[in-house]
C-alpha cells in the first residue's frame, strides 16, 4: 500500500502502463489480459475439462530435418548430439515443425469447430499459450472445454446423492 502522495502517483502510473503494454508479450499487462480472457471463458463455459501440456520432441523427429533441408535418411544417420545441434542452428525449421504438429493436433485430436467429436469429445472452447523452454524449443499449455463436462458443483451434488456414482467415478 502506498504511504504518501508520490507513491500513490507512481502506482497510478504503473497501472496505466499495464494497459499500454498489454500487447507486449511477457509484460504484466499482457499476462493480465490473458488471465481476463481465461476468466471470461470460465464464466461462459464453466471449468475446463482438461489442462494439457504439449512438449514436442523436435530433436528426435525427422520432419525437423526435412523442413531444414535434409533428406530423411540424412536425419536418421545423425547422432542425437548432431540432431540437437541441427535444431539449435535451425530455429525456423523447429518452429515450422511445432506449427505443423500443433495444427495437426487441433485438426485430428481436438477437432474444434467440427461436427464430429475429437479424441476426448466435442470441443466447446480452448485456450492455448505457446512458450519457449529454457533450451529454446516451443511447447504449448492448453485449457480445453468439452461439451457435457459437468461443473465441479454438479459432480459434488451427484456424489452426495448417489454413492454408486462416486464409486464409479473414482474406479
Amino acid at each position: 500500500k502506498p504511504s504518501n502522495n508520490y507513491q500513490k502517483k507512481a502506482l497510478r502510473l504503473l497501472n496505466k502502463l499495464k494497459l499500454i503494454v498489454k500487447d507486449l508479450k511477457g509484460s504484466t499487462g499482457y499476462k493480465l489480459c490473458q488471465r481476463n480472457e481465461i476468466c471470461a471463458l470460465i464464466k461462459r463455459f464453466s471449468t475446463p475439462a482438461l489442462f494439457l501440456t504439449l512438449n514436442l520432441s523436435d530433436i528426435n523427429h525427422p520432419l525437423v530435418g526435412v523442413l531444414g533441408g535434409l533428406l530423411p535418411e540424412q536425419w536418421q544417420q545423425m547422432s542425437l548430439y548432431n540432431c540437437s545441434l541441427f535444431v539449435a542452428k535451425n530455429p525456423a525449421a523447429a518452429a515450422q515443425f511445432f506449427h505443423v504438429v500443433m495444427c495437426t493436433f487441433f485438426k485430428v485430436i481436438v477437432k474444434h469447430g467440427s461436427n464430429s467429436p475429437g479424441l476426448c469429445g466435442h470441443s466447446e472452447a480452448y485456450y492455448s499459450m505457446m512458450e519457449a523452454q529454457g533450451r529454446g524449443t516451443l511447447h504449448c499449455h492448453m485449457l480445453l472445454w468439452l461439451h457435457g463436462n459437468p461443473n465441479p458443483q454438479v459432480l459434488r451434488d451427484q456424489m452426495c446423492e448417489d454413492p454408486a456414482f462416486e464409486v464409479q467415478l473414482f474406479q
